[in-house]
């Protein structure tokens, strides 16, 4: 659909909709002669692209945004554009919104400076936001002020060279040590809670909350002693659906060990008694007595509660996950490995993260070569 000066194109966005993409002309190359065009951003309904279009042409857009205040801008245009990403990945910058209009909303789009970004930051600090949550901040603001340079509202964007925990690490991840694992897993309060199993396996495995509770048992291969990650649970707030994992490197295969085999057949039984029992069958492998999807908050819950009553030390669900990395590299299994395993994207993810534990086998590397130099023959 074109019109004077710009034109709507239809698409289909991921979850299946329709979406409108809006892009304006531009003057052609003074150099080359070739056309120019500009995009203005994605809409969910063509009456709004049409409206943003019309608005666009007539100057509407650009001389309201240059009047009107960041919190403005995001609600009706930053946001807007994101109407065709993944639910969890639109959440995310929804959240990161609020908190841009909470503490710098009601600054004019133009006016904001490079000190009112810090300032921004020093406020997220002072929120006791985790770096990963201000490195998500500031990417999502990153992205909303580079939007705003595109369209012509601000000549430069003013989040460019500064900060927001870019490079930090978390000072400490939450995680036990070999002693506080077995601990855990031989408390009664464990030894009597009907997702033991789970416990166990997250240990065992270092799988993500999303993943373990999509988890199917046509993705495990008890006899060639693996798994495969094909799928997981995103949320929307409350809301969860089941889809492909974020990245490529998520998509992978993690060995099982003769133990944990044991557990899953042994846990397949009791299954299969329960679903027995209420007359359905289940093709996840952890599920509700019921056969339903275990909520991936619900798993929080149910694990912060037996964590408390076992009287081991609070790491949070996300916290076995770390446990199983830094056992594995204590014990000596290589970087490579156990960043295949957690299905990171890269070596230097893992080696960032878990620098805790590469710091234990540095002084363990420098005492065996040191035995080798001194060894007497």
């Amino acid at each position: 659909m074109r019109g004077a000066g710009g034109h709507i194109t239809e698409r289909l966005a991921a979850d299946g909709k329709r979406r409108y993409l809006v892009k304006v002309e531009l003057d052609r190359d003074p150099a080359t002669g070739a056309r120019r065009q500009k995009s203005i951003g994605t809409y969910r309904t063509k009456r709004d692209a049409q409206e943003a279009l019309a608005g666009v042409i007539s100057g509407g857009a650009t001389q309201a945004s240059a009047k009107g205040t960041l919190g403005e801008y995001l609600r009706d245009e930053w946001l807007p554009s994101k109407a065709d990403l993944a639910a969890q990945t639109r959440s995310q910058y929804e959240w990161a919104a609020g908190y841009m209009t909470e503490l710098m909303g009601a600054v004019k789009l133009t006016n904001i400076t490079p000190r009112h970004v810090q300032e921004f930051n020093t406020a997220l600090r002072k929120k006791e936001l985790s770096s990963r949550s201000r490195q998500v901040m500031g990417k999502a603001l990153r992205n909303a002020m580079s939007m705003a340079v595109k369209r012509g509202y601000i000549p430069r964007n003013p989040a460019d060279g500064v900060s927001i925990a870019s490079g930090e690490r978390e000072t400490e991840l939450n995680f036990w040590t070999a002693d506080e694992a077995r601990q855990f897993l031989a408390s009664p309060a464990v030894q009597d809670d009907r997702l033991q199993p789970c416990w166990r396996f997250l240990l065992a495995t270092g799988l993500r909350r999303g993943e373990v509770c999509a988890l199917r048992w046509q993705d495990v291969d008890l006899p060639g002693k693996k798994l495969t990650v094909r799928q997981a649970v995103k949320i929307d707030g409350y809301k969860v659906e089941i889809g492909t994992p974020k990245t490529r490197a998520a998509i992978r295969t993690v060995g099982l060990d003769v133990e944990t085999l044991r557990i899953l057949a042994a846990w397949r039984e009791v299954q299969r008694a329960e679903m027995a029992f209420v007359g359905r069958k289940a093709s996840l492998v952890f599920t509700e007595a019921d056969g339903s999807m275990i909520h991936p908050q619900t798993l929080n819950g149910r694990f912060s509660s037996v964590a408390a009553r076992s009287c081991a030390s609070a790491i949070g669900l996300h916290g076995l996950r770390h446990t199983h990395a830094t056992l594995a590299l204590e014990a000596g299994v290589p970087l490579k490995v156990v960043s295949e395993r957690l299905g990171h994207a890269s070596i230097p993810v893992t080696a960032d993260t878990y620098q805790h534990a590469l710091e234990h086998l540095q002084h363990d590397a420098a005492e065996a070569i040191a035995a080798i130099l001194h060894r007497v023959d």
